[in-house]
């Protein structure tokens, strides 16, 4: 644990992570989640950072993910939510976050045939995307944080 904002935060220091269980599933249908970030890495590091990753249950081996640095080299420099990989619903910015400052990183997303998701960083929306898609299922297993384990890419 170390100090947050209000409180005491959870640090996960280089190379560690943790899983959270989600109280209900989360549901691809639409859904709003929200993290306030520190990050601590050099002004230097242009790797990725994932900060949370989950697999969605479904027979396509779906994943959601959040993350600083995606697909690189080209996207070592945005910021990602990639709501669905097998559904190609995601959205960047080029945009890095800040080290050592607290930033609250929000992801929206809706299926259906008006389907979307957005990203949104200290309450202000920077990408979003349009993407008609059809689901029905929810996540399997714990969200993980500070890993992309729960991907794919992994």
């Amino acid at each position: 644990m170390a100090d947050g904002l209000w409180g005491q935060s959870l640090q996960l220091d280089s190379g560690t992570s943790a899983a959270l269980s989600s109280p209900r599933p989360i549901r691809v249908e639409s859904g709003t989640l929200s993290i306030w970030l520190q990050p601590f890495w050099k002004e230097s590091d242009e790797g990725s950072h994932t900060f949370l990753s989950f697999t969605w249950d479904h027979p396509k081996q779906s994943y959601f993910t959040i993350s600083q640095g995606w697909w690189e080299p080209q996207g070592a420099k945005s910021l990602y939510f990639v709501a669905s990989n097998q559904d190609l619903l995601h959205c960047s910015v080029p945009r890095r976050l800040q080290s050592g400052v607290w930033t609250m990183v929000t992801v929206v997303w809706k299926s259906g045939p008006d389907g979307y998701c957005a990203l949104y960083v200290n309450g202000e929306r920077v990408a979003e995307a349009s993407r008609a898609f059809d689901g029905r299922y929810v996540n399997k297993g714990p969200l993980l944080l500070g890993t992309d384990a729960a991907t794919t890419q992994a």
